[in-house]
Formats: structure tokens, sequence, C-alpha cells
């Protein structure tokens, strides 16, 4: 999937068409996802999608740079737990963003000061 694909205004809280700033892969659905840094897990909310975002940071606590795996299920941790880099922290969900049959979409981001 294109870098920057466009999300149409009627799947946006804004009602605009706008552009994922985020690298997306469409990967087989159940592949293991995995933590992006060494940290803690500091937020896991549940998108507009119903899938989840698994967000790390240095000390848990939501801060300046937040390291996140979106549209993810079957979450191996939670809140507060200590990653390592390559740990397994999810599976990937049927988000498809028109991915093929069997297949669904990952998101990963960092984002700075909240924002992608």
């Amino acid at each position: 999937m294109g870098y920057g694909f466009v999300i149409p205004g009627n799947e946006t809280t804004s009602g605009r068409d706008k552009s994922n700033p985020q690298p997306t892969f469409i990967l087989p659905l159940g592949t293991p996802v995995r933590s992006l840094v060494d940290g803690i897990v500091a937020n896991m909310p549940t998108l507009w999608s119903g899938d989840i975002s698994i967000q790390v940071t240095t000390d848990g606590k939501l801060q300046r740079w937040v390291y996140e795996v979106e549209h993810v299920i079957n979450p191996k941790v939670k809140v507060g737990d200590k990653v390592t880099a390559g740990q397994i922290i999810a599976e990937v969900s049927n988000f498809d963003k028109g991915a093929p049959a069997g297949f669904g979409a990952v998101e990963i981001g960092i984002l700075k000061g909240g924002n992608p």
C-alpha cells in the first residue's frame, strides 16, 4: 500500500479527505506484530475501526515521543508492561483498506506530541 494513501472524508472525524501519514503494511491476518522499541506500554486505545493501537514510550507515560503500532488485535501486553524491540505484542487485524482476502493492514507511527 502506498505511503500517504487518502482516507475518504466519510471515514474521518473531520468529514474531509486526508492523507494517512503512517507507513502501512499489508500482511496475512494473524501475523505477529512486534514492538518498535524498548519501553513501557503507555496506552492502548480502541480505534474508530474497532481494533487497537499499542503505544510505547520510554517511561510508560504519554509524552513528546510515542511509538505506535495500529490496527492490531489479540494484544499480548497491557498498559504498564515493559517491552523490548522485536517482542511480539499483538497480531495483524482484519482492517483491510483494500487488502486482498485473508490479509489485513497494520500501521506504524512515531508520534511527536501526539501527532503522526
